[in-house]
């Protein structure tokens, strides 16, 4: 075996390795547009998402973004989808649920977007 075969064979092992570690996390579970009534609540499963069980993931390093959209006529960002955190709270359980509450007195139109966590190491 020539020293060039070993070492894309030694490549592809580790790259099988980091893509086990890692997983597919560039694209997002949830890429979403909704409308949430006031006072109510948006509920997601990450173990449905992923299509398996969460325990084998970082569920409480999830990335969850939120952002609502600028309906605000006077506003310099009116249209414009902005950072939801003074309107909306977000999250996470062990369990791997991420729950997304609109504690505004308003339905909100806001932009959803759930990220792959990462996978733990085996043990």
């Amino acid at each position: 075996m020539s020293g060039y075969t070993r070492f894309k064979q030694q490549l592809d092992a580790f790259v099988d390795k980091l893509n086990n570690l890692l997983g597919d996390i560039s694209d997002p579970l949830v890429s979403e547009v909704t409308t949430l009534a006031a006072d109510t609540a948006l509920s997601y499963d990450l173990g449905t998402l992923l299509g398996e069980d969460v325990s084998g993931f970082d569920a409480l390093g999830v990335t969850v973004l939120v952002r609502v959209k600028d309906t605000d006529t006077t506003s310099p960002t009116h249209g414009f989808y902005v950072n939801a955190e003074a309107l909306v709270t977000i999250g996470v359980s062990t369990a791997g649920m991420v729950k997304i509450h609109n504690f505004s007195a308003d339905p909100l139109e806001l932009k959803v977007k759930i990220m792959k966590p990462e996978r733990l190491p085996a043990a």
